[in-house]
């Protein structure tokens, strides 16, 4: 069995005529019938029912034809494999990430993907959301890892999928005096002045009903919302005692720097948010395709 023989035997099963199908690969019929016939010989089964005018696949050959196209389809990317793990593959992307995103697991993935592919230039813009929002939409940029934010969802040229989530942490003064606890719940911070990361180009009473809403099922009232697209901005108004803030954990984790704030995790369900991936579908490429895979 060749994979000649599987591109000849699914022609003949598409056409379901021996004579159109040898005219793809510009052989006579009498060669293609043959071939199938060596390729009937080695399963040890009819794959046609055919008479001088009727051409027609068996059971078996329903089946074979599956099996056939997911052959040659596996045989395609085991080559390329091949060719890349050969020859290198080369090309380049622009990645652009939103702030304090450095603090999670995105230079293992990078360390990973640059070493597996060396010639594959690799260039990384560290912007806020928005600005890197519309770099993306601009083709400025590659693609784009952010938080999920819904207003990325009405750009029309631009498509999104989930990374991954992360959990969600309360930040505080020091000096508040549930700075001492381990853990805290939403409804524990009702009447705080509540510091909020959102994108700046949103509409601020869509923005306030939506957080509101979110808030207040899960028992939190606050006093008032302030909102910036920044989240260094945040932990110093939160280190002023201005208000609290809830962020995600990768960007407070490791946030030392930060004087006179604490950080508690949320207790409750489904206190995370989503990290995705944007990208214009229409400018997506090989090498795209390959870092999108480093990211599962």
């Amino acid at each position: 069995m060749t994979t000649n023989q599987l591109e000849y035997f699914i022609a003949v099963a598409e056409n379901l005529n021996f004579t159109k199908a040898a005219k793809q690969f510009f052989l006579s019929q009498t060669a293609i019938t043959q071939q199938i016939k060596v390729l009937e010989n080695s399963l040890d089964t009819k794959l046609f029912y055919r008479t001088k005018r009727h051409v027609e696949l068996t059971p078996a050959g329903k089946v074979f034809l599956i099996e056939a196209k997911a052959i040659l389809e596996r045989t395609s990317v085991a080559k390329e494999k091949v060719r890349v793990a050969t020859n290198g593959l080369l090309g380049s992307l622009r990645i652009g990430y939103v702030k304090s995103y450095e603090h999670s697991n995105l230079s293992k993935i990078l360390s990973h993907f640059h070493n597996a592919y060396p010639n594959i230039e690799l260039t990384l813009y560290r912007d806020n959301a928005d600005a890197l929002i519309k770099k993306l939409n601009d083709d400025l940029l590659d693609l784009v890892i952010t938080l999920d934010f819904s207003l990325y969802h009405h750009y029309p040229s631009l498509t999104s999928k989930k990374l991954h989530s992360v959990p969600l942490m309360a930040v505080l003064p020091s000096s508040h005096p549930f700075a001492g606890k381990q853990s805290i719940k939403r409804s524990d911070l009702a009447g705080e002045t509540l510091f909020i990361m959102h994108s700046k180009n949103m509409d601020p009473a869509n923005s306030n009903e939506e957080v509101l809403d979110s808030n207040y099922e899960r028992g939190l009232n606050p006093k008032c919302i302030h909102y910036s697209s920044d989240i260094e901005t945040i932990l110093m108004m939160v280190s002023a005692e201005m208000g609290i803030s809830i962020l995600p954990s990768y960007a407070v984790i490791n946030q030392n720097y930060v004087k006179n704030i604490i950080v508690l995790p949320l207790d409750g369900l489904n206190e995370c948010i989503d990290v995705t991936v944007y990208w214009n579908p229409l400018r997506e490429s090989e090498v795209m395709g390959y870092f999108f895979e480093s990211l599962t």
